[in-house]
């Protein structure tokens, strides 16, 4: 989005909540504890550096931490600890803040460095009941990467797409219940944590161009100071679901609903009349779906929909930043392939249709997305090569991502890659086609 967009994202609150937590929960998982065993501690380290195809000046630099630490507390509990430490060589590669609630602000938020909690539970097994208490996240679909059912969680948007893992999840605080009851398996969630989507700092390579994200507005913006919603409020703007799921011999099969606010922003004209400004709210919407998967020899096949009948939205009219609710459909089909020559293929298909006029709508009313990866291992899986390509068949835009990884006897992982964008400034992947990148990455695990 443009530079004043998110300023107000990365003001930084009072004193954090989730520090006082952090500290209350380690002391709690003293290891010198009677009846504590420490189960498993680790350290990863990763360094990540690009540089701009179009210029050949460095793009990214990041350097990320992550320690873990697992404690077992008796037969029937264990406590988990994951903190993520990143420092960047700019002041604009860490990503926004101001759309976190007070509990999950990092630890330490500076410019160029950052300490979060990534995960802190309390882990109950009583049988086939699986009990999670503590930041968490929460992952449900069956597709690789792309979310249909999948939006119970925020998500990291600070690199847009191309990042590792996608979708890159953010952790809030909340419960979760996993059982078995008769075959059938429930897993109802709560996220008591009003934290959402985290998204590229102004100036950043993955900053938001293309009008379809902000409500029309082209690069100058809409000329009015920006604000972003508090959030302060837990359980009215925190999340809630229940998917239930059973398979039936080699068909797996999934029913969820959930209800919390919308990770994408919507813009509306906020202030006193003397002194407008425009204010980024994540309305709250519901989210109706299901999932298949069915495995057939060297194929898994995968099925997802999703219905939003409250979708907010910005839409045209005769003042600028109306809203309105539409009906928002989701289909998304996928295919894992065990192919001939040791190739493996993943493809996917989703189609994603926002209801009513239109001529009304800032982007399509249809989004249509591709994808496609085929990778191959060698030298006894140390050597995996891949390619995987990102296409908008609704604007014709392409991002075309090549990887060579090497993963050796020890704990280190070289790879190198790059990240390729073309198509228009207005489109998915074209408003980033100046940000096209070659990458490496290292990372040591210990």
């Amino acid at each position: 989005m443009p530079s004043s967009v998110w300023r107000a994202a990365v003001a930084r609150p009072g004193r954090p909540l989730a520090g006082a937590l952090a500290a209350l929960l380690l002391a709690c998982l003293s290891p010198s504890a009677p009846a504590v065993e420490l189960a498993a501690a680790g350290l990863e380290l990763e360094y990540w550096a690009g540089v701009r195809r179009e210029d050949r000046e460095l793009a990214l630099s990041r350097t990320t931490v992550r320690p873990t630490l697992r404690l077992q507390l008796d037969d029937a509990w264990r406590a988990e600890l994951e903190l993520r430490g990143e420092f960047a060589d700019d002041d604009t590669g860490l990503g926004t803040t101001g759309t976190y609630s007070a509990m999950s602000r990092p630890l330490v938020d500076r410019d160029r460095a950052r300490l979060e909690i990534d995960r802190a539970v309390l882990v109950g097994r009583f049988g086939p009941t699986l009990l999670t208490l503590g930041k968490q996240s929460v992952a449900w679909g069956v597709l690789d990467g792309i979310q249909v059912t999948d939006r119970f969680d925020a998500v990291r948007r600070r690199d847009f797409l191309f990042t590792e893992v996608r979708p890159e999840r953010l952790s809030r605080w909340g419960g979760r219940l996993r059982t078995l009851v008769g075959g059938i398996r429930l897993d109802a969630a709560v996220a008591l944590d009003a934290t959402v989507s985290q998204q590229a700092l102004p100036g950043a390579e993955f900053e938001l161009q293309a009008p379809r994200f902000r409500a029309g507005f082209g690069a100058e913006g809409p000329g009015l100071p920006i604000t972003v919603s508090d959030r302060t409020a837990p359980v009215k703007d925190g999340t809630a679901g229940l998917r239930i799921g059973r398979t039936f011999g080699r068909l797996d099969a999934s029913v969820l609903a959930l209800s919390g606010p919308d990770t994408d922003p919507l813009f509306r004209l906020g202030g006193s009349g003397t002194a407008p400004v425009v204010e980024l709210t994540h309305p709250r919407r519901s989210l109706f779906g299901g999932t298949l998967e069915l495995a057939a020899g060297p194929r898994v096949w995968r099925l997802e929909a999703a219905w939003i009948p409250d979708q907010p939205v910005n839409v045209r009219g005769a003042a600028p930043l109306q809203d309105e609710t539409r009906t928002r459909t989701l289909v998304g089909l996928g295919l894992d392939w065990n192919a001939p020559a040791d190739l493996f293929v993943n493809a996917q298909l989703v189609a994603d249709e926002t209801g009513g006029d239109e001529d009304d709508l800032f982007a399509p009313s249809r989004d249509v997305v591709a994808t496609i990866r085929v990778q191959r291992s060698f030298r006894q899986e140390t050597l995996r090569a891949s390619v995987e390509v990102l296409a908008s068949l609704t604007d014709e835009d392409r991002a075309l991502r090549p990887q060579l990884r090497w993963r050796g006897r020890d704990a280190l992982t070289l790879a190198i890659g790059a990240d390729l964008m073309s198509g228009t400034r207005e489109g998915l992947f074209g408003q980033f086609r100046d940000a096209s990148r070659v990458w490496a990455r290292a990372t040591l695990s210990l």
